[in-house]
């Protein structure tokens, strides 16, 4: 058996780095996720303690979707929520 100098053989790690790009693409969303499951309902909660009108009709969670979509997609384009 021949031994190639240069230490030992390390094995390849392929389930740690498909784990770190599955994180890396759920991060990068993470804002757009951050407006519709948070920002949306807020939205609409506070629509509705303040007995606000919703533009076209909208239900104030459809207002809230709409708004907080809209807010994380631009964070999630941009990089930034300002």
């Amino acid at each position: 058996m021949l031994i190639k100098p240069g230490g030992p053989v390390r094995p390849v790690a392929t389930g740690g780095i498909i784990v770190q790009q599955a994180l890396k693409a759920v991060f990068f969303v993470m804002p757009f996720l951050f407006g519709i499951g948070f920002i949306a309902p807020v939205t609409a909660e506070l629509i509705e303690a303040t007995g606000m009108a919703t533009p076209v009709g909208l239900t104030p969670l459809g207002f809230g979707l709409v708004f907080g979509g809209a807010w994380g997609l631009y964070a999630t384009a941009k990089g930034s929520w300002l």
